[in-house]
C-alpha cells in the first residue's frame, strides 16, 4: 500500500522553496503559486483541477484530460462568528457580493488566474457540507482514515 505523507505549509512560498530544493516531490496549490516557476521551467505543473486548460498554462492538461474524472475548485472563504443575526448575515452577504463585482476584484481574479466563485452564506453552507462529504469519502476510500 502506498503511504502518503501529507504536510501543510504556512504559505505558497514555503511550498515553492521546498519543491525547488527537492525537499518534496509533489505539491498542490493554487495556480498563482506555481505559474512563474512552471513558465521558467524551474518545475513542472502536471495538471490543473479546472474544467478547462488555463491561460498561461495551455501546455498543462486538466485532470479530466488525463483520465481522472475530477474538477476541484480552490476556494477561499470568510467566516463570521457564531450567533450572528439574520440582519448581520444579510449585510455581509450583500457587502461581499458587491465587492466581488468591482473592477479591483476582477483584476485580482485575472492576475491570479482564479475563477469567480462567490457564494452567499446559504449557498456556502451547502457547498461546505458537500466538500466535507467529498473529503470524507476520499480519505475513507484511501485507507488513510477509518
Amino acid at each position: 500500500m502506498l503511504k502518503l505523507n501529507f504536510i501543510v505549509y504556512d504559505s505558497g512560498g514555503d511550498i515553492d522553496k521546498r519543491l525547488l530544493d527537492s525537499q518534496i516531490d509533489v505539491a498542490i496549490s493554487s495556480v498563482s503559486e506555481f505559474i512563474d516557476e512552471h513558465q521558467t521551467h524551474q518545475f513542472k505543473v502536471i495538471a490543473v483541477t479546472s474544467d478547462e486548460r488555463l491561460e498561461g498554462l495551455e501546455d498543462v492538461a486538466t485532470w479530466k484530460e488525463q483520465g481522472v474524472d475530477m474538477v476541484f475548485p480552490h476556494w477561499r472563504g470568510i467566516m463570521g462568528p457564531p450567533g450572528m443575526t439574520e440582519e448581520e448575515i444579510a449585510y455581509w452577504n450583500q457587502t461581499i457580493k458587491k465587492m466581488t463585482e468591482t473592477e479591483a476584484w476582477g483584476k485580482l481574479i485575472r492576475k491570479n488566474k482564479w475563477e469567480s466563485f462567490y457564494k452567499g452564506s446559504s449557498e456556502a453552507k451547502r457547498f461546505l457540507e458537500e466538500q466535507e462529504r467529498m473529503y470524507r469519502q476520499l480519505l475513507e476510500g484511501s485507507g488513510l482514515v477509518d
